[in-house]
């Protein structure tokens, strides 16, 4: 073969991989990246956004009386979600960036934890007579998000 020749069947070699590559694609079959939640823009598994009575955030609670801790627990959210927290009939909650810089802890489990304090009318904290829920947003998918809602009693 000569230069010609080997030239043309590495063209048409090359044509081809790169027609088979789209068509695996374009098919309804399993393509290149079939399954695979960061490459593909959509989260399969949105966040789990939780209260819990205790930092390992393993059990969920729904109710807490002053004095307690409130940990809010995120999981399945990314490296960093935003969150917020409001009163349970409130419509409008400013989200903030979960990080270490602003209180939350990362297990390498993948959880984001947060202690939070209860009290009766002291600022910072989740008031008794009330209930709330708490939101999350995954880092890489805005429309994947979670939400967990607690009350907090006398």
């Amino acid at each position: 073969m000569d230069k010609k020749q080997r030239f043309g069947l590495l063209f048409v070699m090359m044509s081809l991989t790169v027609t088979m590559l789209f068509f695996q694609n374009c098919t309804s079959g399993e393509g290149l990246y079939d399954g695979n939640s960061l490459t593909d823009g959509f989260i399969t598994d949105p966040p789990v956004v939780f209260a819990s009575k205790a930092s390992a955030c393993i059990t969920p609670s729904i109710s807490f009386k002053v004095g307690e801790p409130v940990y809010i627990c995120i999981q399945n959210a990314g490296v960093a979600p935003t969150y917020c927290h409001a009163l349970s009939e409130d419509e409008e909650c400013t989200y903030t960036t979960v990080s270490t810089a602003n209180g939350w802890s990362y297990k390498p489990s993948g959880t984001w934890i947060r202690r939070f304090a209860t009290s009766t009318n002291t600022a910072n904290t989740f008031w008794a007579g009330y209930s709330y829920t708490a939101y999350a947003t995954h880092t890489d998918d805005v429309t994947a998000s979670g939400q967990g809602s607690f009350t907090v009693s006398p």
